[in-house]
Formats: structure tokens, sequence, C-alpha cells
């Protein structure tokens, strides 16, 4: 089995998305370098170990079987979507001065997941503008003067 990059699914049901194939110095053996798609963890195996067959329930199935193109699509837009609803809920759960603190943190980390890159430098407002809209999100908000 040829090993590109892509998803891949474990015998026993974990998603992996294989990173790079490297060389290992001293024996020129071909190494796998993975993450796992449940909690992030990179992980290196032997080519051959990757791809080779193992037992479940008596018969020979493969390591790893990639996940087809259709189906890739679709598990990094769910993926996508859970980081995204992940960081809004950590907004979400924020209060007082800290939601109106944290929306640049909270717009830069949405476009990083998305892939955005800004095509400006922000700048900061003056003070007074600066003092201005704090009591609009408050009034906003809160409706509180």
């Amino acid at each position: 089995m040829s090993i590109e990059k892509g998803i891949y699914e474990h015998f026993k049901g974990g998603k992996y998305e294989v990173l790079a194939l490297a060389t290992h110095h001293d024996t020129e053996e071909r190494i796998v370098i993975y993450q796992s798609l449940q909690d992030g963890k990179v992980y290196v195996r032997e080519e051959t170990m990757f791809s080779e067959l193992v037992e479940k329930e008596g018969q020979k199935v493969p390591r790893f079987t990639r996940v087809s193109d259709s189906q890739q699509g679709e598990l990094e837009s769910r993926i996508t979507l859970n980081m995204t609803k992940s960081t809004l809920q950590e907004w979400a759960d924020k209060q007082g001065h800290d939601r109106c603190w944290y929306f640049p943190d909270i717009f830069g980390q949405l476009a990083r997941i998305l892939g955005i890159t800004p095509e400006k430098t922000p700048e900061l407002p003056s003070e007074e503008e600066f003092k201005a809209g704090c009591e609009r999100y408050r009034l906003e908000q809160y409706g509180k003067t």
C-alpha cells in the first residue's frame, strides 16, 4: 500500500491525518508521521507497520485505511465546524469586561481556523474612539449607562 498525505481510519476506529513521510537517517527506513484528529497527538510509525495487515475478529484487515476524498472533505468540514464552535463557546462563556477585550483574540482565532489572512494590519483607535466604543458596546450588550 502506498502511503500518501490524507486522512486514514485506524482498524480500532480512530481517525488520523498523515502529515508527512520521512526517511530514518541511519536505517533509510520510511517513517509515517501522523496526527490524531481526536486529541491532536502526533505519532510516528514505520511505513511497513502503518500499512500492514492486522487481525480483527479473526480476519486480516489493514491497520489503516485511507478515507475516500469525499469523506475527507466532509470530515475536514466537521473538524473546522467543531473548532469554530469551540472557539465561539470559549468567548461566549466570558463575562463582563473580558467579553469586550477578547473580540480581537476570538476573531484572530476564527481567521486562523478558516485559513483567512488579514490584508491589513489592525490599527488601534485613539483613546477617545476606544472609550466611545466601549461605552457603545456596554449599552448594546447590557443596556446600562
